[in-house]
């Protein structure tokens, strides 16, 4: 026997579309500017410089093709407006970098033959107005480079002789006002980087003498204010004896300890006075009212958990318990046997079923019939009785042999 099997046809393959990348290439800087033409797709001018004097118009690309507005530095090929660095062949206007053919207008770098005007870097020979650097002969105005011989308006870097005012770095003969840094003598108003003679005020880094107020890095000599790193002397105070660890007076507190006398607190402990609180002794008394308030407080909540507990407790424990008292109501969740034996003529002593309820501290009985039980007879003199026979350890060999029950005990 054969089987087809039907194969579920399956969906047409998709074909995913070709990605394509679009790549694009960022021109760094800003477009050239107008009227310029660029040396390829790819580069451009990112900034035009104007040189009157040397290389023609710009330094950074010509207007054309060269450096200079047709092919060289200059106007036309060279570094000159026609051929050179000059207007014509030369670095200067002609020929060399002066106008004719020089560094200068003439042949120099000067107007005539040399850098100056005449022949040197100043205006007649040198690199001054007459021959030197100088006004005159030097780098100043007259000789130097000052205004009269050196660097300064007289000789110096200064204004007289120095590089101060008069003679030195200072307005006078130093770098200061007078004679050093400061206004005076030093880097300070007088003689040192203070106002007087040190970094401070006076002499030291502070206000008089040292980094303090007065003579260091307190307000008067120390780190505190007076001498210390404290009010007076110490850290925070002045001695031990009183006046000096890091408390006020002489510990970390006003007086002594950490406290503010002695210890954490006022005096001596870790109360205000001597304990915890104000007095020793009356610590200790509000110590023990706290305690017997905490007691009283306990006691009354075990004595409110008593009431409510209680009454659960025994209303649980009577729904368990079996009564003597004529109402079997309390029997009725308790698990009760049927007797199978038949044969029984006296209705009376027939057993229809019977039940067992452990009490832990004791055992109750149910046994019901068809009759009346313990009705008794009206024509035999006598009572009706019961027994109860209990086999405890189940080994029907021992205790008194009833109905093949080895009963241990009898009720």
């Amino acid at each position: 026997m054969s089987q087809t099997v039907n194969e579920r046809p399956r969906p047409p393959t998709r074909r995913r579309p070709p990605v394509y990348a679009f790549f694009t290439r960022a021109m760094a800087g800003s477009p050239p500017p107008g009227g310029w033409q660029n040396q390829g797709p790819d580069e451009f001018l990112p900034e035009a410089e104007v040189d009157i004097n040397g290389q023609g118009l710009t330094t950074r690309g010509p207007l054309t093709n060269g450096r200079g507005l047709t092919n060289g530095r200059g106007l036309t090929n060279g570094d000159g407006m026609t051929d050179g660095q000059g207007m014509t062949n030369g670095r200067g206007l002609t020929n060399g970098a002066g106008m004719t053919g020089g560094t200068g207008m003439t042949n120099g770098q000067g107007l005539t033959n040399g850098r100056g005007l005449t022949n040197g870097d100043g205006m007649t020979n040198g690199r001054g107005l007459t021959n030197g650097r100088g006004l005159t002969n030097g780098q100043g105005m007259i000789n130097g480079r000052g205004m009269v011989n050196g660097a300064g308006l007289t000789n110096g870097r200064g204004l007289t002789n120095g590089r101060g005012l008069t003679n030195g770095a200072g307005m006078v003969n130093g770098r200061g006002m007078t004679n050093g840094r400061g206004m005076v003598n030093g880097r300070g108003m007088t003689n040192g980087r203070g106002m007087v003679n040190g970094r401070g005020m006076v002499n030291g880094r502070g206000m008089v003498n040292g980094q303090g107020m007065t003579n260091d890095r307190g307000m008067v000599n120390g780190r505190g204010m007076t001498n210390g790193d404290g009010l007076i002397n110490g850290a925070s105070g002045a001695g031990h004896g009183g006046v000096d660890d890091e408390g006020f007076i002489d510990g970390r507190g006003l007086i002594d300890a950490k406290g503010l006398i002695d210890g954490d607190s006022f005096d001596a402990g870790k109360g205000l006075v001597d304990g915890r609180k104000l007095m020793y002794t009356e610590a200790r008394k509000r110590l023990k009212k706290k305690r017997s308030v905490q007691k009283i407080a306990a006691i009354a909540i075990v004595i409110a958990l008593i009431m409510i507990i209680a009454p659960l407790t025994y209303f649980y424990t009577q729904q368990d318990q079996i009564f003597i008292d004529g109402l079997f109501s309390d029997w009725s969740d308790v698990p009760k046997f049927t007797d199978i034996l038949e044969g029984q003529e006296n209705a009376n002593i027939d057993i229809t079923e019977y039940a067992v309820k452990d009490n832990e501290d004791s055992l109750n009985f149910y046994v019901r019939v068809k009759g009346r039980i313990l009705d008794g007879s009206a024509t035999s003199p006598g009572a009706d009785s019961m027994q109860v026979f209990l086999d405890t350890d189940r080994n029907s060999g021992t205790g008194y042999q009833i109905y093949g029950v080895g009963a241990d005990y009898m009720i």
